[in-house]
């Protein structure tokens, strides 16, 4: 399980929950978000010790463009192949990949 607790002021709780449901997809595992105000300071002390993360609203914002990169890189593989041969020989295929891949570096 993996904690996010997010200091809400721009974002609704059903976005949240929509960017949650994105998470769970993407990392693979459950993924549980909790708000600011809800998360005690005994549970603060617990998620501390464990897998977690503190996440400000600018920061939600960077995981989504970041998971938006991901999802152009995987719908280019699925127009082009997923070969390396094919990546090799094909310079549309290499700048699309580098490019989402340089924008996430940024």
């Amino acid at each position: 399980m993996v904690y996010f607790v997010f200091k809400i002021s721009k974002f609704s709780l059903i976005e949240l929950n929509g960017f949650r449901f994105e998470l769970i997809d993407k990392l693979g595992t459950n993924v549980d978000i909790l708000t600011e105000s809800s998360a005690g300071e005994r549970f603060y002390n617990y998620i501390k010790k464990t897998r977690c993360c503190f996440m400000e609203d600018k920061d939600v914002l960077i995981l989504e463009e970041i998971i938006n990169y991901c999802d152009k890189i995987a719908n280019s593989i699925a127009k082009y192949g997923n070969s390396y041969e094919l990546f090799d020989q094909n310079p549309d295929y290499q700048d699309v990949c580098a490019f989402q891949t340089m924008q996430i570096g940024e």
